[in-house]
């Protein structure tokens, strides 16, 4: 009804501006509304309206802000530096591309961002020669290595890369040896062939001159025997490679090579030739992988054989204690085979105190610690459980890491002696009486007689060292022995070197304090026990000793 009494036009303009007022829009057709003469001018001090505009005239759009290039720029320039700092050249070379593109026309840089980006670039060059330098260094070491594995294709194609990469001289030099090298030898290996097939033989004349012949030209030997332990059809011939191998006295090439049979399941027969050959090397190479396979492998016996190569290398890992002991919570095949490889371990690193943990240094996790406390209580089960062998292990492992003491072996006699005086009978050295000065309570024999005596144990034993009190006859203790080897054995007739060792002169009078001396023995087994004496303090007419004592297990 309201409505009604409004003018036409300006009850238009009320309900237009009502929608204008609520958001709603116009059709773009629509026309602009009138404005009639009734309407009142608006008051002074309001700014004025503003006029509804059409299609044909639009508003302009709302300027966004834009993001500063400069700023921009310094943050990818900072960004930039840091990546060459960090030596990541595919990454500095990304972001100083993306600070580029901030400016796409080069000429609107100021000249201190000139000066920037070419500061920036050169640094990278250099970064990024650097990096090339180094591939082809490492590509030419690669090189040599697979040359000396007699991997001819693979060292040739390694060269070409050298060359591909802008080489130094040199660089590009060392390339062209090495190519000459390679063709060398690939000539040489026609000539050793034949021998190479000798090494198949079973004949051990024929096996020997094989030998002799391609130590002859050791570099190209080294490749085809290498070559020959990958045959996995042809265990004699990697038997007798392997052999050969470590005759060469190529460690660097030899011990990947005698490894690599280990990691083949189907070379199992050559499992064996290769611990035994890598417990012939005298320099460090094998322990560390011998480790990782021990504790990686899924194979029981493949575990066992890396074990006992672990047991006998000389560079066993610090940690192979720790890393050994979930092996030595379990009973299996290899349960011996773990013992003996981390009793090795102990001693090479002198790890004897396992209470105070010397010698570890390795941090231990709490699972860790706990197995650790617990080692000697399941060392002492492995010894009740009846199994001699891990028994025997388990002794020695407890005997080194000091929770078993070695004591004095009973039921000890004389097998023999090379000589013996009436009053120094040889069975003297073990009446007991080492205080002593009278001459029938010591073992004495003529020095132009070799100085020997052996010890039976009465059955195969440990043994861990014996101590000798040195020929005690007054004024004359200069007569008693100084050097002295020892041997152990199952029998007389297969004895071997376990132990040398210093006896120092005795008092040369009675009731002393003990003068003995203790040579230490790394856990030798067996009945037999023999002591050379190879000098005295002074050669005179006769010497001797006054007592022994053979400590073990």
């Amino acid at each position: 009804m309201y409505l009604q009494r409004v003018p036409g036009q300006r009850c238009l303009l009320i309900i237009l501006t009502a929608f204008a007022a609520v958001g709603c829009q116009q059709p773009l057709d629509s026309p602009p509304p009138a404005t009639t003469a009734s309407e009142e001018p608006a008051a002074a001090n309001e700014p004025p309206a503003v006029e509804a505009t059409s299609s044909a005239n639009p508003s302009p759009p709302a300027v966004k802000d834009e993001p500063d290039p400069a700023a921009d720029w310094g943050k990818l320039l900072a960004t930039a530096s840091a990546q060459i700092k960090s030596n990541q050249p595919e990454e500095a070379l990304e972001t100083i591309n993306q600070a580029k593109q901030l400016y796409p026309e080069p000429q609107k840089l100021s000249p201190p961002q000139q000066e920037q980006l070419a500061s920036l670039e050169a640094s990278l060059s250099n970064l990024q020669e650097a990096e090339d330098n180094r591939v082809r260094e490492k590509k030419l070491a690669d090189a040599e290595q697979l040359m000396n594995r007699g991997k001819f294709v693979e060292a040739t194609q390694s060269i070409n890369d050298v060359l591909s990469r802008g080489p130094a001289d040199n660089q590009r030099q060392r390339a062209g040896v090495l190519a000459d090298e390679i063709e060398r030898r690939r000539r040489a290996q026609r000539d050793l062939l034949s021998w190479m097939q000798l090494l198949e033989s079973t004949d051990r004349r024929e096996i020997a001159t094989a030998q002799v012949q391609l130590s002859r030209d050791v570099d190209t030997a080294l490749s085809l025997l290498v070559e020959a332990t990958e045959r996995v059809d042809k265990p004699v011939l990697v038997r007798n490679s392997l052999s050969l191998l470590r005759q060469l006295n190529r460690p660097a090439a030899a011990v990947p090579a005698i490894l690599a049979v280990l990691t083949r399941g189907e070379q199992q027969e050559n499992w064996s030739d290769a611990v035994s050959e890598l417990g012939k090397f005298t320099g460090p190479g094998a322990g560390k992988p011998l480790l990782e396979l021990a504790v990686g492998a899924d194979d029981s016996a493949q575990r066992s054989a890396a074990l006992a190569g672990l047991g006998q290398v000389v560079d066993p890992p610090r940690h192979t204690l720790v890393a050994l002991l979930p092996l030595l919570e379990q009973d299996g095949e290899e349960l011996t085979s773990a013992l003996q490889a981390a009793r090795h371990a102990v001693t090479v690193h002198r790890q004897f105190d396992l209470l105070s943990r010397r010698g570890l240094d390795v941090e231990l996790s709490p699972q860790q610690e706990q197995s650790l406390a617990s080692l000697p209580v399941r060392l002492k089960a492995i010894i009740a459980s009846g199994s001699e062998e891990a028994a025997t292990a388990a002794k020695i492992l407890a005997c080194a890491t000091r929770q078993l003491e070695p004591q004095p072996l009973e039921g000890v006699k004389v097998a023999r002696a090379v000589a013996e005086a009436e009053n120094g009978p040889a069975a003297a050295v073990l009446d007991g009486v080492w205080n002593s000065v009278e001459l029938n309570t010591m073992w004495r024999h003529p020095i132009n007689q070799q100085s020997m005596i052996e010890l039976d144990l009465g059955k195969k034993q440990l043994v861990t060292g014996i101590r000798i009190w040195n020929f005690n006859e007054p004024s004359n203790s200069h007569r008693g022995w100084k050097d002295v080897h020892i041997y152990v054995g199952d029998s007389p007739a297969r004895m071997r070197l376990v132990s040398k060792g210093i006896v120092p002169r005795a008092p040369g009078a009675a009731e002393t304090v003990d003068y003995s001396t203790l040579v230490p023995i790394d856990f030798a087994q067996g009945r037999y026990v023999r002591l050379v004496g190879k000098s005295t303090w002074q050669p005179e007419s006769h010497t001797g000793l006054a007592e022994l004592q053979i400590l073990g297990l």
